[in-house]
């Protein structure tokens, strides 16, 4: 399918054109096997990238574990998230969201928790209509 054809033009930039793919392309890469729900081998590649990985990467493969509930991956991701990002209350939230949708509630309230302890708040939405 797509995935696929994403990794076989991936590798013709590389080893046909000899073009040296940077953070962006990678990122591309990162979402095409997350959306498709290949977290597991997504997460080999920002493993064996772990230099190159910036904070988009993370937080491309971090929605991918909401949407595909991966608990496992998530709580790495968010370790990893929370090393620059303490202060940002969608980390919390969507580790809160992902334990939540899997049924664990303690580990979802002691997210929410954490939350509070460092000073995190969620800063409620709003939308409103033009007239």
């Amino acid at each position: 399918g797509l995935v696929c054809d994403g990794i076989q033009i991936f590798n013709s930039m590389v080893n046909d054109y000899d073009f040296k793919p940077g953070v962006d392309h990678f990122s591309c890469l990162v979402d095409l096997f997350g959306r498709a729900g290949y977290l597991d081998e997504t997460e080999g590649l920002i493993t064996s990238k772990d230099s190159e990985i910036d904070l988009n990467v993370w937080w491309t493969l971090f929605s991918a574990c909401a949407a595909y509930g991966n608990v496992r991956l998530g709580r790495i991701i968010a370790k990893q998230l929370l090393q620059t990002e303490k202060n940002d209350p969608a980390v919390y939230v969507l580790l809160s969201s992902i334990h939540a949708n899997a049924e664990q509630w303690e580990d979802a309230a002691n997210v929410r928790q954490m939350m509070r302890e460092v000073g995190v708040m969620k800063q409620p939405g709003y939308s409103w209509l033009k007239p």
